[in-house]
């Protein structure tokens, strides 16, 4: 998702930053997570994520993209209305998302 603040065209620049201080691989903290860009192009490396961002968006962003094995397959709802299971392909995962929007 594209928006104000998206950080894609920064991740080259956030990944040399990260080289020149010389860390390889740990934690990584984004404090201003909004759609996970940062977060999820880290874990991607095998890195840890911590993520957090005001926005209650940013933290439904946060929990798919850092959280979950793989995309939610919604299995009883495409039963209980007869749409065609697909298999996307999990990734590996491992994050923790910290405050957030209230989502109810």
């Amino acid at each position: 998702m594209r928006y104000l603040g998206n950080k894609v065209r920064l991740l080259p620049e956030i990944e040399a930053a990260a080289r020149r201080i010389g860390f390889t691989r740990g934690t990584v903290c984004d404090l201003f997570a909004g759609t996970a860009t940062v977060g999820h192009n880290s874990r991607a490396r095998g890195n840890s994520v911590v993520a957090t961002d005001l926005m209650a968006c940013s933290y439904v962003f946060q929990r798919v993209l850092l959280e979950l094995e793989a995309p939610p397959e919604f299995a009883k709802l495409r039963t209980a209305i007869d749409v065609p299971t697909v298999r996307v392909p999990a990734s590996a995962r491992s994050g923790r998302v910290v405050g957030g929007g209230d989502v109810r």
